[in-house]
């Protein structure tokens, strides 16, 4: 069956096969099947998005034929007379399609018209789709449930049997063509017309010359006035593309003999079939190209490819391009053609369709989103046409706009042409001295439509693991160095606040474990109940940020366990039992200053460290587990030589082997006190050898080897840990915990911490150099950007910022991504066309000589 919406599946995108199963009717198949059906069947839809949902499972209720699902989505607001968005098929050509009889008796009974069309180009009524459907090869029963379909669909109130589909054939003239004559007889009790000349024959003579039998029920002869109109044929010559005859007939008739609604419907067909001098004469004689409810002729030509009709709909200024196909679906016209251009072939046409949009701009958002969240950059960046993706990109199209399924635009985008997009952020102006300057944009970062502050699409860059390298782009490092002088002190205050609680607390441990009974022990108790209030409230305010965000992260586990036994302690601490107390005051103790550690390890000036330490120790211990089989063994033989040995106690158990097998690859042995045998004597010499010579050796090589590799690992996920530092901070400040303050204190907060469109001038920061590299500060910004980099400032600082502006540097002076494949494409063509003229000029030689020995 033909489909009208251009289907683009993206088989490599798990996202793709998402989208296209929201709101599926296969209920029995869906892991949560009576969750959703329950939701569905809660009353009517409160917003546009239950609507939505609604129609779609309308959609694959009809198709399934779960005829109960469709009544009850029915009475609950869902609407039938709406064309699913991918195939372009409503619910009652798909129930028909699949002889689910029961399902159009519903529909149509419910609202749902019989004249509902599928999408352009197939322009199908159900009649069509079961003729269609029924020309192949089907089965007895199959066919036989069509037949009622047929009888459901003909016995509807108000259908038009004489409608034409996209190529302008009736449903009786189809039939007959494909010698389907039983449904001939069943469309024949509607009394259509037989008489309409199509491709040259009628349905009359189609009959009376193929079926082979007599006819007693056939309709009378229409007279010529009565088989068609005047707007019948006019849109029978735009849909024949005829479009001399079209315009002899428009100038031949006056202004008031075309109504206006039929004057609109000429003007959407002449759009959808690319009639770019039917479209101006329309346009001319008044036709208005935004007096549409659905699918206005801007979306047609746009979705279509017919370039030059959407150039002259353009030129009249007045076009509106932020129209949708249906308020459903809310796919703009870029939304259309990025569509078509990733699911054909030949995308030339739908490209220079989207250059248009791009360039008119008149309303048009490249930001907006569809019924599923998706911008147009999430289809194209899905796409194999790449030109697609850097062409939005150039526009300046949102990367971090997030679809329904959290998934932002750049995912699917290519590193490469993510950082030559970040590439172009970075520029140099003015080659004279004093008047050298760069800049660096930082517009990128600013999303309209990413909830949070402006530390989230930082955040999103540093979860994706394709694209977390990108973090150490010059562009976003010194967006860091900028913003940790916003948030510096904020975190000084954390780690302050922190410090002195583990101080006090470790205080009151050893005061406690002593057992002394000073009156400054319950000072210091009193103190850190308070800074342990202090830390509560501020995890309390990190978790009303996210509480999922916040308990799947491990350090914040840690405070959690870190609170529940500091309460314990510190309330319970002189009571209890000695041995219980001093196993609570051993967890809380390395809690703390585990925590302690990691706080620090947050710093920008030691998380690489920290970071790397990690690493080694998940590499130790991975090693360490492969080869913990062999130590095993051989604290078993020790346990086994030496549990009599009354100088060897801790052979006398097996886990007591076990634990001074381990403490022996330190170096510790005690070879003096071994009282044994020459097996013995033997089997420890092996220990020696292969164990803490050999495998410590080996285990400690494997784990630092590569240690540049994991420096420059290191160096990237520092970056990230930054970003994500300075996001919970930010979110912190700036979350709805801390707007129950006073207005004036958020206002304080957000001035402090905010750094586009409040401390850099047009979200840009711009550097003046001279010809010595020597770097100021734009004059704008030296009342506050003179903080960062003081002369005055530590060197380990002003060297990582100059290396920075030194990266910048060498990425403005580059030459463009895209001049540099125009260079090459401009190289290739030339070649070309040297082997075309060198091919030439090789012929001409042959026929010379050819003609000289002739």
């Amino acid at each position: 069956m033909r489909t009208g919406y251009p289907v683009f599946d993206a088989s490599d995108s798990s996202a793709c096969r998402k989208d296209e199963t929201m709101g599926q009717g296969y209920f029995g198949s869906r892991p949560k099947r009576r969750d959703r059906q329950q939701k569905l069947l809660m009353g009517p839809a409160k917003n546009i998005r239950e609507l939505t949902e609604r129609t779609l499972d309308l959609y694959w209720a009809s198709r399934t034929g779960n005829h109960k699902l469709v009544a009850s989505l029915l009475r609950r607001g869902a609407d039938p007379t709406v064309c699913h968005p991918d195939s372009g098929e409503g619910p009652l050509h798909v129930a028909a399609c699949h002889g689910h009889f029961k399902v159009v008796q519903e529909l149509l009974e419910n609202g749902c018209g019989p004249n509902v069309r599928t999408a352009f180009p197939a322009d199908e009524t159900a009649l069509h789709v079961l003729v269609r459907n029924c020309s192949a090869a089907k089965i007895t029963w199959t066919r036989a449930r069509e037949v009622k379909c047929l009888r459901e669909v003909l016995a509807a109130p108000g259908l038009d049997v004489d409608a034409c589909d996209g190529a302008g054939l009736t449903a009786v003239h189809l039939a007959a063509r494909f010698g389907l004559w039983d449904f001939v007889d069943l469309v024949l009790t509607r009394n259509p017309n037989l008489d309409l000349r199509i491709d040259g024959d009628t349905a009359r003579e189609i009959i009376l010359r193929d079926s082979g039998r007599q006819w007693n029920n056939l309709p009378t002869r229409r007279s010529e006035s009565q088989v068609v109109s005047t707007l019948q044929i006019l849109l029978a010559c735009l849909r024949d593309r005829r479009e001399d005859e079209f315009l002899q007939m428009m100038q031949s008739v006056d202004d008031g003999e075309v109504s206006k609604v039929e004057m609109q419907n000429c003007l959407k067909m002449a759009c959808s079939y690319g009639c770019l001098r039917a479209v101006q004469l329309l346009l001319h004689r008044g036709a208005d190209p935004n007096d549409f409810a659905y699918e206005p002729p801007v979306v047609m030509a746009a979705k279509l490819g017919h370039a030059d009709v959407l150039q002259t709909l353009l030129e009249t200024g007045t076009v509106v391009l932020n129209r949708c196909d249906h308020p459903l679906w809310q796919r703009s016209p870029l939304h259309l053609a990025v569509l078509s251009a990733c699911s054909s072939s030949a995308p030339s046409k739908y490209l220079r369709c989207i250059s248009l949009l791009l360039e008119s701009r008149h309303g048009l958002d490249l930001d907006n989103v569809d019924f599923r969240g998706n911008t147009a950059l999430h289809y194209a960046a899905k796409s194999p046409q790449r030109d697609l993706t850097r062409l939005l990109l150039r526009a300046g199209c949102d990367v971090f706009v997030c679809n329904q399924h959290n998934e932002p635009g750049f995912l699917h985008v290519g590193v490469d042409e993510l950082r030559a997009h970040l590439d172009g952020f970075v520029s140099q102006k003015g080659l004279a001295a004093r008047n050298h300057s760069l800049e660096l944009d930082y517009q990128f970062l600013r999303s309209k439509r990413l909830p949070g502050g402006e530390m989230q699409p930082m955040l999103l860059l540093g979860r994706s693991k394709a694209h977390r390298p990108l973090l150490s782009h010059p562009l976003l490092t010194s967006f860091l160095h900028l913003k940790w002088q916003r948030l510096k002190p904020f975190f000084y205050c954390k780690f302050f606040a922190y410090f002195l609680f583990a101080t006090a607390l470790s205080v009151y441990i050893y005061h406690v474990v002593q057992a002394t009974a000073l009156q400054s022990t319950q000072y210091v108790r009193w103190i850190s109940v308070g800074l342990l209030g202090v830390f509560v409230f501020g995890e309390v305010l990190e978790a009303c940020v996210s509480i999922k965000r916040y308990l799947n992260n491990f350090e914040n586990v840690l405070k959690l366990v870190l609170i529940v036994l500091s309460v314990v302690l510190l309330t319970a601490g002189e009571i209890i039992e000695p041995w219980p107390r001093r196993y609570v005051a051993t967890a809380t103790v390395i809690c703390a200053y585990v925590e302690l550690a990691l706080l620090i390890g947050t710093h920008p000036r030691f998380a690489t460290y920290i970071d790397m330490y990690l690493r080694v120790s998940r590499n130790f211990a991975g090693l360490f587990f492969l080869f913990s089989f062999l130590i095993f063994a051989f604290a078993f033989s020790f346990f086994v030589l030496y549990q009599d040995d009354a100088d060897n106690k801790f052979f006398s158990t097996l886990g007591g082997s076990f634990f001074k097998t381990v403490i022996m690859l330190t170096g510790e042995m005690e070879a003096d006190n071994l009282n044994t045998n020459l097996l013995g004597y033997l089997l420890f010499l092996a220990f020696v050898l292969f164990v803490p010579i050999c495998l410590v050796n080996l285990v400690t090589g494997l784990a630092v080897s590569d240690i540049a590799a994991i420096r420059q690992e290191a160096e990237v996920g520092l970056i990230a840990a930054k970003v994500e530092l300075y996001a919970d901070i930010e979110s912190l400040l700036l979350g709805s915990a801390l707007q129950a303050l006073p207005r004036c204190c958020c206002s304080f907060v957000d001035r402090k911490i905010r750094l586009l469109g409040n401390f850099l001038v047009d979200n840009k920061l711009v550097w003046y150099l001279d010809f010595d590299n020597k770097m100021e500060p734009d004059s704008s910004q030296v009342s506050w950007f003179s903080k960062f980099v003081p002369e005055s400032l530590k060197k380990f600082r002003r060297i990582e910022w100059l290396a920075i502006v030194e990266e910048a540097l060498k990425i403005s002076s580059a030459p463009p991504v895209d001049q540099q494949a125009s260079t090459i494409a401009s190289l290739e063509t030339k070649i070309e066309q040297m082997q075309l003229q060198i091919a030439e000029l090789v012929s001409i030689i042959k026929k010379s000589e050819n003609a000289k020995h002739a």
